[in-house]
C-alpha cells in the first residue's frame, strides 16, 4: 500500500489525472482487502460477548493514529492545492458554506455532480431568494395576513 502511494509523485509528472488516480486506487484496494480480512478474522476469533469492546478498541486506536498518518503523508504527497477547501455539493448548504469560507478569506472549490443549485438540500423545501417581499405582499392582498403567515411558517 505504501509503495503504491509512493508512486504518486511519479504519476503526477505525467500530468494525467487518470494516471494520478492509479496509486490511490491500488492503495485503496489493498486497504479494503486488508480491512475485510482483518475484521473477519476478529469476528471469528473474538468472544461474542466482547466483540463490541474489541471493535471499539480497534477504531479508537485507528483514530488515534490518524494524525500520524496525516503527518507522514503530508511529506509523501504534494499537498499544495489551488483551493484551501473543497465543498462537496452545490446545493443551498454547499453554496452557503462556500460563501462563508470565501468571506473569511479562504480559497474554496465547490464540487457538484450535476447542476449548481439544481437539487434539494436533504429533501427540504428550503429556498434562497430575494423575492419574498413581493411574494408575501401578493399573498396578503389575495388571502389575508393570517393565510400569508401560515404559508411563511410552512416554508
Amino acid at each position: 500500500m505504501g509503495a503504491a502511494l509512493a508512486l504518486e509523485p511519479l504519476a503526477a509528472l505525467t500530468g494525467s489525472a487518470a494516471v494520478c488516480l492509479v496509486p490511490f486506487l491500488l492503495s485503496g484496494t489493498a486497504l479494503t482487502v486488508f480491512n475485510i480480512q482483518f475484521m473477519s478474522y476478529v469476528q471469528l476469533r473474538a468472544d461474542e460477548a466482547y466483540l463490541g469492546r474489541v471493535f471499539s478498541i480497534i477504531f479508537t486506536v485507528a483514530v488515534l493514529f490518524m494524525p500520524v498518518g496525516s503527518f507522514v503523508f503530508s511529506f509523501l504527497l504534494d499537498t499544495s492545492s489551488p483551493a484551501g477547501f473543497a465543498v462537496v455539493g452545490g446545493g443551498m448548504a454547499g453554496i452557503l458554506t462556500a460563501l462563508l469560507l470565501h468571506e473569511r478569506g479562504k480559497q474554496v472549490a465547490v464540487l457538484e455532480a450535476e447542476r449548481v443549485g439544481g437539487g434539494q438540500t436533504a429533501n427540504t423545501t428550503a429556498k434562497i431568494t430575494a423575492q419574498h417581499g413581493v411574494l408575501y405582499a401578493d399573498l396578503i392582498a389575495r388571502f389575508g395576513q393570517k393565510q400569508a403567515k401560515m404559508y411563511a411558517t410552512a416554508n
